[in-house]
């Protein structure tokens, strides 16, 4: 079974306009409102590809029950900790080639809270190989919440999509380290100190700076991604796309990885299946939506290639 995990789940609207002016009434009539956050982006994905996954995280308020219901009318089993907190709500205005967001910051958890959940956690780990933890944490968490995460998970394979200061922490100073992190170009540039023009991806792959954990995804956008599985490198290229939206592409490649892991798929097969979805999704306006009748044929157009 997969976990994923969504510290600070939100009610995803997205408002789809021809033309969007500041200061002055702008009226929408192509909308979408839907349970978001990226590890249930990660959860739609998985669901639709037929993954067995538990979803959980923090959840309170009438919005929180917006969500859990969200997910219950897709048939995804959730678990969530009920905080006194409302869960946040994300605004997403798409227009022309643009994308403009909102994202409240959310509740704030408190101790006990933070507690009952990692006691949950431990009761999923009997039952689980797949861990996923994707986005930011809550107000009221920090990083040592990350590492109660790692400890707990230490001996299942835990996939981490974060940013910022908590990746600069797993990757540096975590004594644990999880099996899986995907990192994008900002965020290897944020943790190098390097300018884009100065990164050599494939040197840092093989550097000391992720030497510790088995697989390492960088996405390169339309330009596909490159990997390090162990001691081997692999370049991913993908097809030209007229892409809808490119939010969730990078929670539906999470889910292709976790599938891949729980599944026990040869890792040129987990790479491929993990890029078809990250492309799908942004075939698609809604987020973490794939049409699961293209994934084989998508698959037949991704190239995956040891390069070391």
């Amino acid at each position: 079974m997969i976990i994923t995990i969504t510290p600070n789940p939100s009610i995803d609207v997205s408002y789809y306009m021809e033309e969007f002016q500041l200061d002055a009434v702008n009226r929408c009539y192509d909308y979408n409102k839907t349970a978001g956050g990226k590890g249930l982006n990660v959860s739609k994905v998985l669901k639709i590809i037929g993954g067995d996954l538990l979803a959980t995280g923090f959840a309170g308020g009438k919005s929180g029950e917006f969500i859990e219901e969200g997910l219950k009318e897709r048939n995804i089993k959730s678990c969530f900790i009920k905080i006194a907190g409302e869960t946040r709500t994300s605004l997403a205005i798409q227009h022309e080639d643009t994308s403009t967001e909102i994202r409240e910051a959310g509740p704030t958890i408190s101790t006990e809270e933070e507690q009952e959940f990692l006691d949950l956690l431990k009761d999923l780990a009997e039952k689980a190989d797949t861990f996923c933890i994707s986005g930011s944490l809550p107000l009221g968490l920090d990083y040592s919440f990350m590492e109660k995460v790692l400890d707990i998970t230490k001996d299942k394979k835990l996939i981490v999509d974060t940013s910022g200061e908590n990746l600069r922490k797993i990757v540096f100073e975590s004594t644990i380290k999880p099996y899986a992190v995907k990192p994008n170009l900002d965020e290897i540039m944020e943790l190098t100190g390097l300018k884009k023009e100065e990164l050599k991806i494939e040197e840092i792959l093989k550097g000391d700076v992720f030497k510790d954990i088995p697989l390492v995804m960088v996405s390169l956008g339309k330009e596909g991604a490159v990997a390090k599985y162990k001691d081997s490198l692999y370049r991913m290229t993908v097809p030209v796309i007229e892409a809808v939206n490119s939010v969730g592409s990078g929670d539906s490649t999470i889910a292709g990885l976790a599938y891949g892991i729980s599944r026990q798929l040869e890792i040129k097969e987990t790479f491929k299946l993990a890029m078809s979805l990250g492309v799908l999704n942004a075939l698609e306006k809604e987020i973490g939506y794939i049409n699961i009748n293209h994934l084989e044929a998508m698959k037949e157009k991704i190239k995956v290639e040891e390069i070391i």
